[in-house]
């Protein structure tokens, strides 16, 4: 059916569709810009602490056996370096779990996958609409889908999200997406 043919209700519930689309296909972009983001930040923090924890008990294992002198520091005194070093791993070491920093990286990651998803599977359906030219019963029920799957994801976003980011990235997808470029019927 050519779009110029089609019933008037038939390209206004395009159209309709259309715009809820392409304003999931902008927030699925957002949330995998932003947790995306997140996710490699904490997964950073946690590498660092991770290596500050490993090179600290190193360096405390080193001290502790050595009877050598250690940074200028007499050959008595080892012991209460490593004591020192090791303390300063241990807490190293804790940080990452004790903030809870595996589990929201975890979070983090599964919410950019899903939103990823959301993305790539949005603008497929947009893509067939557009190729068509109106919507079908199977698009609307892809659709359907699509906004049920992103409000399942709506409890596990973070509550709190980082306005500054969320402002960076709607910007870019503003960039990206400008709504001047979204086809319509």
């Amino acid at each position: 059916m050519v779009a110029g043919t089609c019933p008037p209700e038939l390209i206004e519930a395009t159209r309709t569709e259309l715009l809820q689309l392409y304003k999931l296909y902008r927030t699925a972009l957002l949330n995998v810009k932003y947790y995306g983001h997140r996710a490699k930040v904490y997964s950073s923090l946690s590498f660092w602490f991770q290596v500050a924890a490993t090179i600290g008990s190193l360096a405390a294992v080193g001290s502790f056996l050595s009877d050598a002198q250690i940074w200028g520091i007499s050959a008595r005194q080892p012991k209460f370096v490593a004591a020192g070093l090791a303390v300063i791993a241990a807490i190293a070491a804790a940080v990452t779990p004790l903030a809870g920093w595996t589990d929201k990286i975890y979070k983090l990651q599964n919410l950019h996958f899903a939103y990823s998803e959301i993305f790539h599977q949005t603008a497929l359906v947009i893509q067939d609409i557009q190729r068509t030219g109106v919507i079908s019963e199977y698009q609307i029920g892809a659709a359907k889908t699509l906004h049920d799957m992103k409000a399942h994801l709506g409890p596990l976003d973070e509550w709190a999200p980082d306005r500054t980011l969320i402002e960076r990235f709607q910007n870019e997808v503003e960039e990206q997406i400008p709504p001047s470029s979204l086809w319509m019927p």
